[in-house]
């Protein structure tokens, strides 16, 4: 059993002076960009945090912690005031002030062409300098999870040309940022470079010079690992967990992430195109439409298996579509353990004694090992007398088909660092205008629930947040329009030599390591 959830700093053995001049990375995902405003993906946001820094960071608890910003207060419910760090300098030995974070919000905006833009972290939000070292941020509307978005928002200088292009950062132009690393070389979808930048407001970082490589390939990230090629490697999947155990001289890192693996279910229609009688005639009503009906395949989830057996122990049973111990999360929701008599009993008093016949969908590329985590899944429900088909989709497929409400039941990876998101996402009533249900493929949409989760995201009382919030997870728990199945661990390696403390949010960049003392 893996789940060292409490364990996420590791070091092994000692490192020579060599070795803690250069570190080498192998991570799965590609660097597609250089300009730190263009595309907000997870790739940008772990390897620029390096070169930007951001107002507020989020700790590896999940919670926001000074950065450029020393503190904050809360004015009003619309306006916020931030103290900015003195004496901080970029890489081109300019001073930071208030202006550069007038320059970078505003940029944001003006970024043409972004596949995923970081407006969605800053809209409605105007900045108002005081002086150099002091701003404030107004609001539209109140917005007391501000703190847990600034932390996408990197800050960049306002002496950039007003004409700089996204094209001239990915030449290398212009990259220019306060953190501990400065830019030294990229190559698109390959490696990166960083060189440790001596004038660092924070003191030395720990590494003279900085490798990313891009190997996507599980197998051949690990075999890098193993070969010494790199130092440490990320997205551990399950297969690489078997083969990395037991080594003296590598160690496997895990703390639980932002990632929960649900079951989405088709309660909304009258007829579901994938549940039939089990010869494949049409049913005369959808039994998902049955709370009794869905907690019956709830209890019938292995949960506690499938996190030990298939996902090998990288992962734990799930109550709620946060994570344990993340702003929002419920703190005494429980897993169900697995209970075929009382599922079997629930299905005989919604009159579905006999079963029916449902198809679960799921991605066939899932990275949490969706296919395997389907067929445990139909095994035991096959057991309540259903007929379980289990179809693995490509991916494209896969989106396509359920973002058009065409199935009727899926696997799906959901998460974010707070409870608003994915309850925003994946159960808000859907409304493209507002943003809500962006995820909700299923048309899922309940008054109350909706109430519940617009009091939490408006409330800048903390203690009435959670309250809200907690009400919204334990309307979820009952009315199961989703079903929790397990959160999904944030899972490295790293070889003797280097102390790695990993954070929730899946980031991994040489910030998060150090090389073990003499």
């Amino acid at each position: 059993m893996l789940r060292c959830w409490a364990a996420s700093l590791v070091a092994l053995g000692l490192a020579s002076a060599v070795q803690a001049q250069e570190l080498r990375l192998g991570v799965k995902l590609p660097l597609t960009t250089m300009d730190p405003h263009f595309y907000a993906t997870f790739a940008t946001a772990s390897a620029h945090a390096a070169i930007w820094e951001r107002l507020v960071e989020l700790d590896e608890h999940g919670q926001p912690v000074p950065r450029l910003a020393e503190s904050w207060r809360i004015v009003d419910p619309l306006t916020w005031e931030f103290t900015l760090r003195r004496g901080v300098r970029f890489h081109d030995g300019s001073l930071f002030t208030s202006q550069d974070v007038v320059w970078s919000f505003d940029r944001v905006f003006r970024i043409p062409r972004s596949p995923s833009s970081f407006s969605r972290y800053i809209a409605g939000v105007k900045v108002v300098p005081v002086d150099d070292t002091t701003l404030r941020l107004v609001t539209d509307v109140p917005k007391p999870l501000l703190l847990f978005d600034l932390p996408y928002v990197m800050i960049g200088s306002w002496r950039t040309p007003a004409e700089a292009t996204t094209d001239d950062f990915n030449a290398g132009r212009h990259v220019n940022g306060t953190g501990p690393y400065r830019f030294a070389g990229w190559s698109p979808n390959e490696h990166l470079t960083l060189e440790r930048h001596d004038g660092y407001w924070g003191g030395k970082a720990d590494w003279a010079r900085v490798e990313e490589r891009t190997i996507a390939d599980d197998g051949a990230r690990t075999a890098a690992l193993l070969a010494g090629d790199v130092q440490a490697i990320n997205a551990l999947p399950p297969t690489g967990v078997e083969s990395l155990r037991g080594r003296p001289d590598i160690a496997i890192v895990a703390v639980p992430s932002t990632t929960t693996m649900v079951l989405v279910l088709d309660l909304v229609r009258a007829e579901s195109p994938f549940v039939t009688a089990k010869d494949g005639s049409p049913l005369a009503r959808n039994p998902l439409t049955d709370v009794r009906v869905r907690r019956a395949l709830s209890l019938a989830i292995p949960r506690e298996a499938i996190a030990e057996r298939v996902m090998v122990g990288t992962a734990v049973p799930a109550a709620q579509l946060i994570a344990p111990g993340l702003h929002g999360a419920s703190a005494d929701l429980r897993p169900e353990p697995i209970d075929i008599g009382r599922a079997g009993a629930l299905l005989r008093e919604a009159g579905w004694g006999e079963g029916f016949r449902i198809t679960l969908h799921v991605d066939a590329n899932g990275f949490l090992r969706d296919p395997a985590v389907a067929q445990a899944i139909a095994q035991v429900w096959s057991r309540l007398g259903l007929a379980v088909e289990v179809q693995n989709l490509p991916t494209p497929v896969y989106l396509a088909r359920s973002g058009r409400q065409e199935l009727s039941a899926i696997l799906a990876a959901q998460g974010g660092i707070t409870a608003n998101v994915p309850l925003r996402s994946l159960l808000a009533t859907w409304d493209e205008r507002r943003g809500n249900g962006m995820t909700n493929r299923m048309r899922y949409s309940n008054p109350i629930f909706d109430a519940a989760l617009e009091r939490a995201m408006a409330a800048m009382d903390a203690r009435a947040r959670l309250a809200a919030f907690d009400e919204a997870n334990r309307l979820v728990a009952a009315e199961l329009p989703v079903i929790p199945v397990f959160h999904a661990a944030n899972v490295s390696a790293v070889r003797r030599g280097v102390r790695l403390t990993l954070w929730p949010d899946r980031r991994f960049n040489a910030l998060m390591m150090s090389p073990t003392p003499p």
